[in-house]
């Protein structure tokens, strides 16, 4: 199926399920508070499908956008054109009920899709929620929690007495106190541990791509394979036969999942150490793939304390294979180099030197690697090439040409699920709560300036994302249905004339000075919010085209 029309058939789905629940909750306050409903149409335009029931005409529109709700008397002129009108149209018409009355039917609508929301995320626990646990997948030997004693494969239990399970619960302790030293209970292995961490002030980028002060140790959720990096070629490893890209399987017996493993492992180890490991099972080419069972047996030095005592590393920042006419191949760079250094800062893992890469197109930059042990040095010029990032915008970014030994593990993640209600409903509230209060900021910094105005996106971009939620599986699907409910109801609360929450400023206006608006008064703003809500929707239109049309017609074209 193309994938046009897989997106634009999912994105009717999304539209159509947020949108009858909104207007159902305008249609049904409606009715509870006496006012007739003329017309209930999910879609705009002319009706290719409509029937009547008692008072109300239901239609099928032809343009899969929006929806909305006709009752008796919801002309904004209603209100100040009351002569003439018979006492039982009165009775069930919308512009002269009671203020209260107006406002319950208006806010219904956004409260609707806030209800929708909560619904679908007291669900998804209900059904497992998929939740990132706090087994540490790296540790950054230069952050507070590794001086505080803490290692790879740990499991923080509870910080200050406060159990936490949760990645992002941990993350949010940590991120609220800065320069704050707290007690942080450790799970290793059988054994249970306590350590003093005191996270450390640093700007990182936020959840909206700004940077931030935050409070941070130095630690991660995703970890590493047990690929061999053999970094010392005189070292107890390489001497007993151990080769960078080996998969180690056991250490003395004992079976490996992560690199951390071997960590703990060798700690302290004495006498011979065995490992059992894969050779020839990772590679780029599926039928150069041969792999094969083999065991080595280290006597020194003993005692041994950590992976380097051995000449023993993680291989992430080992050159797996050098594309050819790409500029690591003219700057020198052979497989099996380790990557040491860029402009004379050591590199921590794959992601800092991929992040020197993508940051520099273009720009000669300063490379030492290690090779056979000894430091080398060459000038490496990233190519300058498109991409598309998370909001489908094409950005210019570097790229060297070099494969790495993929050696990045899976984080841990439990299924979150709760057969009891009530539980359920608490996590899909504290979830509604979270993703409200994450959309309502991101409106906010969106009118400060601090999140730009080119992440605004209209119905092409609701249906390509709502295309990949669901390829992703229905958690994926019900989460972006979620979130768009929200980002409705946030949207029509919006003090925006013609918006609901516009109709509720009017509202209270009104109440304020016990009189309703005049006829001139009210197009006046009426006026102003087509005008707001004109600017809003050209923009996404805008973004929309420049991110997801042009680039597709380019590439169609060869431009």
């Amino acid at each position: 199926m193309p994938s046009f029309i897989h997106d634009g058939f999912y994105f009717v789905i999304v539209i159509s399920i947020v949108v009858i629940i909104h207007e159902f909750g305008h249609f049904l306050l409606a009715r509870l508070c006496g006012v007739r409903v003329e017309a209930f149409s999910l879609f705009f335009g002319r009706a290719i499908l409509k029937w009547k029931r008692g008072d109300t005409e239901w239609r099928l529109g032809v343009i899969p956008i929006g929806g909305y709700v006709k009752m008796l008397g919801q002309s904004d002129m209603d209100a100040v054109e009351t002569e003439n009108i018979d006492e039982d149209v009165r009775e069930v018409s919308f512009a002269h009920k009671p203020l209260w009355a107006k406002a319950l039917i208006v806010a219904a609508g956004p409260a609707s899709n806030l209800l929708l929301a909560f619904v679908i995320f007291s669900l998804l626990f209900f059904a497992g929620y998929p939740t990132p646990t706090t087994l540490l997948g790296s540790v950054d030997k230069d952050g507070a929690a590794w001086a505080a004693g803490i290692r790879p494969g740990d499991r923080i239990v509870a910080i200050d007495g406060k159990e936490v399970w949760r990645w992002d619960d941990m993350a949010e302790i940590i991120g609220d106190n800065p320069e704050t030293p707290m007690t942080f209970s450790v799970e290793r292995g059988q054994d249970r541990l306590e350590t003093s961490v005191t996270p450390r002030m640093s700007r990182i980028k936020n959840i909206f791509q700004f940077d931030a002060d935050a409070g941070v140790i130095g630690v991660s959720l995703d970890g590493y394979l047990p690929i061999a990096g053999v970094s010392d070629p005189t070292g107890s490893a390489a001497v007993a036969g151990l080769r960078t890209g080996d998969l180690i399987k056991k250490v003395s017996g004992v079976e490996i999942h992560y690199f951390s493993d071997v960590e703990r492992v060798l700690s302290g180890s004495e006498g011979p150490i065995e490992f059992e490991i894969e050779r020839g099972g990772l590679v780029l080419d599926e039928q150069k793939r041969d792999p094969q069972e083999m065991s080595f047996v280290l006597t020194s030095p003993v005692p041994v304390n950590t992976s380097a005592d051995i000449g023993l590393e993680r291989a992430d920042l080992y050159v797996h294979q050098v594309v050819e006419d790409n500029p690591a191949q003219m700057a020198g760079l052979l497989n099996g180099d380790r990557l040491f250094k860029i402009n004379g800062q050591v590199l921590k893992d794959w992601r800092a030197f991929t992040e020197w890469a993508r940051s520099n197109p273009g720009k000669e930059l300063s490379i030492s690697v290690l090779r056979e042990g000894r430091e080398m040095s060459f000038a490496l010029t990233p190519k300058p090439v498109m991409e598309k990032n998370m909001l489908g915008e094409e950005e210019e970014i570097g790229r060297v040409g070099v494969y790495p030994w993929l050696s990045f593990s899976m984080p841990e993640i439990k299924k979150e699920k709760y057969l009891n209600p009530v539980k359920a409903f608490s996590r899909g509230m504290d979830t509604s709560v979270k993703w409200t209060v994450l959309t309502i900021k991101g409106f906010f910094y969106l009118f400060t300036g601090d999140v730009s105005v080119k992440t605004l996106g209209g119905p092409i971009m609701i249906a390509n994302l709502a295309g990949k939620s669901a390829s992703g599986g229905y958690f994926s699907f019900f989460m972006f249905v979620a979130i768009i409910s929200l980002n409705l109801a946030i949207i029509n609360f919006l003090p925006i004339p013609v918006l609901d929450g516009g109709h509720l400023m009017i509202f209270g206006i009104e109440g304020i000075i016990r009189r309703p608006i005049s006829a001139t008064g009210m197009q006046f703003v009426m006026k102003i919010g087509l005008f707001i809500v004109g600017i809003l929707v050209v923009a996404t239109f805008y973004n929309d085209i420049s991110r997801l049309v042009f680039p597709g017609l380019r590439s169609l074209f060869g431009l």
